[in-house]
């Protein structure tokens, strides 16, 4: 059955399916042309988070090891004032 047969037997005047077929045909080419672009959007904006989560991964390492490092020396100067070769070798958090 061709279109022409469907128009015919639906009392529709010549290329009027066609017609319609052709307008729902650039409306699904338009609506995968605004899907693709929400893909890209959302790829983007993925990265995007990824990058601040990062960055804020390498904020908290960085500003631990800090802290660490801080904590070690007042371990060390109180070992000083203190006299006692116990206190440095208690275990710490990691």
């Amino acid at each position: 059955m061709t279109i022409a047969d469907i128009e015919r037997a639906a009392d529709v005047p010549v290329g009027g399916v066609a017609e319609r077929l052709a307008a729902v045909e650039a409306r699904l080419h338009g609506l995968a042309q605004d899907v693709d672009e929400l893909k890209r959007e959302l790829r983007r904006a993925r990265t995007e988070r990824l990058e601040d989560l990062t960055l804020v991964v390498d904020l908290l390492t960085t500003s631990w090891q800090a802290v660490d490092r801080r904590l070690g020396r007042i371990d060390r100067q109180l070992d000083r004032l203190d006299g006692s070769p116990e206190r440095g070798r208690r275990p710490r958090l990691p």
